[in-house]
């Protein structure tokens, strides 16, 4: 199992291992992740470890929680659709809203 898969964060999870069955692999990788409920989970939990980290603290200073709240719902709701769910992003391309933001290759 590989170690720090996300962002420096903890091992894999269960379900990166998980062979598919014959049922599975008709499935959007949505239903395959388990859908909204396992996105919106799994980017609360990374927004905390973020938020946690202080190699990650310049990125929310300064904003408000409404701020930080809508930052969170767009990103479920990007891997959302980009996973082929129902749901739609209205957010701006990645290279777009992180420009300017100085990001350095160990961010």
């Amino acid at each position: 199992m590989r170690q720090n898969w996300v962002a420096g964060i903890g091992d894999e999870p269960d379900w990166m291992n998980r062979k598919m069955g014959d049922s599975e692999t008709n499935a959007s990788l949505y239903e395959r992740q388990g859908g909204y409920d396992v996105i919106a989970a799994l980017v609360a939990g990374l927004f905390q470890r973020l938020k946690e980290d202080p190699r990650f603290a310049r990125f929310g200073a300064g904003r408000s929680l409404d701020s930080r709240a809508r930052a969170q719902q767009l990103t479920i709701e990007q891997i959302c659709a980009f996973a082929g769910g129902p749901c739609l992003y209205l957010g701006r391309d990645m290279r777009s809203f992180h420009r300017g933001l100085g990001i350095t290759e160990a961010e």
